[in-house]
């Protein structure tokens, strides 16, 4: 389950990065947003703003994948063996075993 949610948080990252930089902007998550949820653009900006102010950590104007995954899932999943492997072995592309300063 926890490596599903994962997954499906990184599904929907995907789709709302429509720029695919790894980074979602006000716009993009604007943009997202209206296709997911029944509120007035007023409504969205608001939310926006709200989303922004809680989970741009380094306060940079994006949702960076780290951020985004961080508020969309349980945080007690982050400690999970199952998460740690699966963290793991998104960043060791090679499957040595180790983690490279180029993988990461």
């Amino acid at each position: 389950m926890n490596i599903e949610q994962c997954i499906e948080a990184e599904k929907l990252f995907n789709k709302i990065d429509t720029n695919n930089n790894s980074k979602i902007n006000k716009e993009e998550l604007i943009n997202g947003i209206e296709n997911y949820w029944n509120l007035s653009r007023e409504e969205i900006i608001n939310k926006i703003e709200e989303i922004f102010d809680n989970i741009d950590n380094n306060h940079n104007g994006y949702n960076e994948y780290e951020e985004f995954v961080r508020v969309a899932i349980d945080p007690s999943i982050f400690m999970s063996q199952n998460y740690l492997k699966y963290a793991f072995r998104y960043f060791d592309h090679n499957n040595s075993g180790n983690i490279s300063l180029e993988e990461i």
